[in-house]
């Protein structure tokens, strides 16, 4: 694959944030699901489904950052191995580990959407190693919005009392606001707009995830979080408001596993 030559050296750059961003948010959420994988999940069947939700993850993650690879002339290995803490970019919402069930379900349906809506913006991207990745993770992201829409029924249901809803609804009161934001400032993608890179505004992406999240809930009879967003300390390259704690390192050696990896030299 290649990029269109018309695309700048700037926009190309910007492209490559972005794919870091994206194969950073979804290496981390397969961590994170696979913290609660086969051990913490309600039945076995919902084990299996989120072990397969974690394959999926994994396998978008390692697509988005090969396409990153190539875009910053670089390796995935440089990516996953030699990069820094404060240097990793995934959202805010995955800098520790989820609490509780309530909390896979509002990543599913939450961050799962917004990702989905970048995605979306990306399939007829001038950026030919994003737009070709972009297919195959739409597909399967979908799957994983539609099972955390089935769980917001079943914590939804005052009869389940083994699933309780304002366990859920603290979880989306987290969730909906941090995830909002990691969609970036209004004009923080104009690079990638003029040059094809994206097809719509952050702002326009934001609207678009605001409205259907807020259907969503109140159709379950969910209160719908405010969203008040703050951009003084924003750097839109991470999509983040800053790097993460010092404390984050663990998990990133724990992901890619690369203490083992200099042990072996």
């Amino acid at each position: 694959m290649s990029t269109d030559s018309a695309v700048s050296t700037e926009a190309r750059d910007a492209a490559y944030d972005l794919a870091v961003v994206l194969a950073d948010t979804e290496f981390i959420s397969a961590h994170r699901y696979s913290e609660w994988g086969m051990l913490g999940a309600p039945s076995i069947e919902e084990d299996i489904a989120l072990s397969s939700v974690i394959q999926d993850e994994l396998g978008h993650g390692r697509a988005a950052y090969k396409a990153a690879a190539d875009l910053g002339e670089t390796s995935v290995d440089d990516l996953l191995y030699e990069r820094s803490v404060d240097e990793w970019r995934s959202p805010t919402v995955l800098d520790s580990q989820l609490d509780n069930w309530a909390e896979i379900v509002a990543s599913l349906a939450v961050l799962d959407y917004a990702t989905v809506l970048v995605y979306e913006n990306l399939q007829n991207s001038s950026v030919d190693e994003l737009s070709g990745i972009a297919e195959k993770v739409l597909q399967e992201e979908s799957q994983h919005i539609q099972h955390g829409h089935v769980w917001l029924g079943v914590f939804a249901d005052e009869s389940e009392g083994e699933y309780p809803k304002e366990e859920l609804q603290a979880a989306l009161d987290s969730f909906v606001p941090q995830v909002a934001q990691w969609l970036g400032r209004n004009d923080g993608n104009d690079v990638l707009l003029e040059a094809g890179v994206f097809e719509r505004s952050n702002e326009q992406m934001r609207e678009e995830f605001l409205s259907d999240i807020s259907s969503l809930l109140e159709s379950h009879g969910y209160d719908v979080p405010d969203v008040d967003l703050e951009w003084d300390e924003w750097d839109d390259q991470s999509r983040r408001p800053s790097p993460p704690e010092s404390t984050f390192e663990e998990t990133v050696d724990e992901v890619t596993g690369r203490q083992h990896r200099y042990l072996a030299g």
